[in-house]
């Protein structure tokens, strides 16, 4: 039993030695190690060369510092081509949905458009209706700006030359669209009233993957006789901690965005 024991106990330290690198930090020597694992530099030294042994780690023979092996490549290719957003995300979805009573959706990028590739749709009679698949413009709506928000000069200029009023709350000119895409990037989030759809209101915000880059989001959307000042404040308060745990099982660190 004691063996087992400082078995596990010799694991997690492992572990815990490939969690110390870093992008700020690709390179690592033992006495980092031991000093950050609060460990000897003779039982650091072991448990790197275990490491090094079964792959995980290299060892740069000139500096003698260490940099994880390519096995860890193999491995979060694995995770990665598993990863499906809209199997990780519905249950958030689902969840946001029933907090909130109103119309849930997940939203990409394609073919320079927006499109919707999962919801969750609320349970009341008058509820704003999601089509999955459907394409709509990114230049109108919060679901629409908050992705073309993110978007580089080239695309954002793309798009601007498709814009055609959809309601009169439509934001035609380009100059006023770019300023309001920058506050929406600034900010971390989106609200549109009717600008796509009369009465309907939407609030957006962002998803990250592990690269810090933003390739979705999730909006609330409804009637907006509903979306009075005190839910907006309430809705938007748990659309962000939703975004930011579908984030973070996407890999997303809060340090890791642009």
């Amino acid at each position: 039993m004691g063996n087992e024991t400082e078995s596990v106990k010799s694991v997690t330290k492992a572990l815990k030695i490939l969690k110390l690198f870093s992008i700020e930090n690709p390179e690592l020597g033992i006495t980092t190690i031991s000093k950050k694992l609060n460990v000897s530099k003779s039982t650091a030294h072991r448990l790197v060369t275990s490491l090094q042994n079964e792959g995980f780690l290299l060892q740069d023979k000139a500096t003698q510092q260490y940099r994880l092996g390519f096995i860890m490549l193999q491995l979060s290719e694995i995770v990665l081509n598993k990863m499906d957003i809209r199997e990780i995300a519905l249950p958030y979805l689902q969840k946001l949905r029933n907090e909130t009573e109103e119309t849930v959706s997940l939203s990409i990028i394609h073919n320079n458009s927006r499109v919707c590739i999962e919801k969750a749709e609320s349970f009341n009679d008058l509820r704003r209706f999601i089509k999955v698949g459907s394409f709509l413009p990114l230049y109108a709506g919060a679901s629409g700006k908050m992705l073309l928000a993110h978007q580089d000069e080239d695309a954002i200029i793309k798009i601007l030359k498709e814009i055609k009023p959809l309601t009169d709350k439509t934001i035609v000119n380009s100059e006023k669209l770019i300023t309001d895409l920058k506050r929406i990037k600034e900010q971390g989030y989106c609200i549109s009233n009717g600008e796509r759809i009369k009465g309907a209101t939407g609030i957006s915000a962002p998803v990250w993957n592990y690269k810090g880059q933003v390739i979705a989001n999730i909006s609330i959307s409804g009637p907006s006789f509903r979306f009075t000042k005190q839910n907006i404040d309430k809705f938007l308060k748990s659309l962000l901690k939703t975004t930011q745990e579908v984030s973070e099982l996407l890999g997303y660190k809060k340090d890791s965005a642009p």
